[in-house]
């Protein structure tokens, strides 16, 4: 068998020629996907099974494997009823199209289904290819779409398929891209039949998408201090630089354009220890009133709204840890964690509104993801509205010191999340937790709370599920001492 080139080698091959030519000739060097994305992979075959139902009718040679789809495609083309899965092989091109739907007396729309909520420039590469393969194929093409989620759709009873989808209609944009698909298809091709990898391009950095191995082993290579650490760096300006011999932050040259905070990072690259500004520190420590409630959300963002309420992608509550720091330095630690496959919020936000007193600051780092989420639970629970309102108004920011840059130290690398913040500011770490980041902690939850699916363990995963959310707000509670102890060492 030749190789053959799909739309999803297509589309690797848009993105770099030395990934397509890897995934082709030496696939087990592709790293499998985490927990996380393989959950995101899941719920994407979901959305498709779904998206059947939106057509009466439809004959569906999902289960047929290659050559026998091929085959039952043929007799299916006969009968003139959506197909699902039809799969069309010419020359070394195969595709298999989502859905296929007969369109007046002899032509067919070619419909591809997204669980993303909004139209994207790799939706028109990928259907321009299929269009290709299809008309090369034989076939006439009357429209191509695109079926997306939508995401204002909010559920009420039974899942509405009608309301949970809509169409965006791309023949034009297809047709345009069309004309260049012949000769990029040929090209890689070549690529693929060449005896070895071509070379990683710095311009395939900006490419894309989806995973890239060249792309994380060209970072994971990447010296301490480099200029792709530059925070909230272009990524065309850093290739640019490193391209013109400039790798290190401390060799940056510095004008009139330089970003403030870059400038902060060469000072450090430069000298290896942080900036410190104790004044803003002071200033935002002032701020803030006791009792501190140290909070952190675990939530999972189904593209299908499982919950009356819900809506695709809506950030859903399962768990929270919160640790209540008083005057006097004493600590209490509160938390939940939802183990039922029902809907989460009520019990979660009934135990917050418990555990959360009426005065004190509510600390999180980034505050903007906890206070939407007990925003949206207000306008789904009318009753907890003005509760909403006074916890969101006594809400600060423990990100803000280190998005502002009153401390930095190089050891971030350019991040201000707490994953890269925390092992500069105290002696505490994630490696070698059974859970041990967010990615995680909502697979493990999905997979074993929302689908039921058994776990050799349950009572030690539901330990480590709390222990990750635990050391976040522990976590926060040790980064504010430290910052405590900045200002007191610079007086």
């Amino acid at each position: 068998m030749p190789k053959l080139l799909t739309k999803s080698k297509f589309l690797n091959g848009l993105d770099s020629e030395a990934l397509l030519w890897r995934v082709v000739n030496q696939p087990e060097t592709i790293p499998p996907p985490d927990a996380f994305s393989q959950q995101i992979f899941e719920s994407g075959t979901e959305v498709g099974l779904l998206a059947q139902q939106y057509f009466e009718e439809g004959i569906d040679l999902t289960p047929f494997d290659f050559l026998p789809n091929i085959r039952q495609t043929r007799l299916a083309l006969r009968n003139r009823k959506p197909i699902f899965e039809a799969g069309f092989l010419t020359s070394r091109f195969y595709v298999r199209v989502d859905i296929l739907v007969p369109s007046g007396k002899e032509e067919w729309d070619i419909i591809e289904v997204k669980s993303s909520t909004k139209l994207k420039e790799t939706h028109i590469h990928d259907l321009a290819f299929q269009r290709f393969v299809l008309e090369k194929c034989g076939l006439k093409i009357n429209a191509v779409r695109v079926m997306l989620v939508n995401n204002q759709y909010i559920r009420q009873g039974e899942l509405s398929t009608r309301d949970l989808f809509y169409f965006e209609e791309v023949s034009e944009q297809v047709s345009e891209f069309l004309l260049q698909v012949p000769a990029l298809a040929q090209r890689m091709l070549a690529v693929m039949d060449q005896p070895v990898c071509p070379e990683f391009r710095l311009e395939d950095l900006t490419k894309g998408e989806y995973s890239n191995v060249f792309k994380d082993e060209f970072n994971a290579a990447l010296p301490k201090g480099s200029v792709f650490e530059l925070y909230r760096g272009q990524k065309k300006k850093l290739i640019g630089l490193w391209s013109s011999g400039i790798h290190l932050i401390k060799d940056l040259l510095i004008d009139d354009q330089t970003p403030d905070k870059h400038l902060i990072q060469k000072e450090t690259a430069l000298s290896g220890k942080p900036h410190v500004n104790p004044e803003q520190i002071r200033a935002f420590i002032e701020g803030l009133e006791y009792p501190i409630y140290h909070l952190d959300f675990e939530t999972f963002n189904p593209a299908i709204p499982p919950f009356d309420g819900t809506r695709p992608y809506m950030q859903i509550p399962f768990q929270y840890s919160l640790h209540i720091e008083q005057a006097d330095g004493t600590i209490e630690h509160r938390e939940y964690l939802h183990t039922a496959s029902t809907d989460p919020r009520k019990a979660l936000f009934s135990q917050l509104h418990r555990d959360i007193g009426p005065q004190g600051t509510i600390l999180s780092f980034y505050e903007t993801f906890e206070k939407s989420r007990i925003t949206e639970w207000a306008s789904a629970a009318p009753e907890y509205h003005t509760w909403a309102e006074d916890l969101t108004a006594r809400m600060q920011d423990l990100l803000t010191p280190f998005k502002q840059f009153y401390y930095y130290h190089p050891d971030q690398q350019g991040s201000c999340s707490i994953k890269k913040v925390l092992p500069v500011m105290a002696d505490l770490s994630y490696k070698g937790m059974a859970i041990s980041n967010g990615g995680e902690a909502l697979s493990a939850y999905v997979k074993h709370f929302v689908n039921n699916q058994p776990h050799d363990d349950n009572e030690q995963l539901i330990k480590d599920m709390l222990a990750y959310c635990e050391l976040d707000t522990w976590a926060m509670v040790m980064i504010l001492r430290r910052l405590r102890k900045l200002i007191k060492k610079a007086k």
